[in-house]
């Protein structure tokens, strides 16, 4: 099995998530986006693929996300604030 996991290691269940797939024996291709941050194409690709759009690929812990969220902020919109930010 091949995976890749978007990682945050600042996020407890990110962190938990890699520790699973390791665990099960799967070492997966690991991408801190916050280092390496976005692209266009990666995030529609993420967006359609788990089915939850773009706005479902949101932290909605993070303030600007949930700020984005409670804006009504369109799939532009979102795209534009995730390829911007780095931390």
């Amino acid at each position: 099995m091949t995976a890749v996991i978007f990682h945050n290691p600042k996020c407890g269940t990110s962190r938990n998530a890699l520790a699973l797939l390791r665990e099960r024996g799967v070492e997966p291709t690991v991408v801190e986006y916050l280092k390496t941050g976005w692209d266009r194409a990666t995030l529609e690709r993420l967006a359609t693929r788990t089915g939850v759009g773009l706005a479902g690929l949101l932290r909605r812990k993070e303030a600007d996300a949930q700020a984005l969220l409670d804006s009504g902020a369109d799939d532009e919109t979102i795209l534009a604030a995730a390829i911007a930010r780095r931390s």
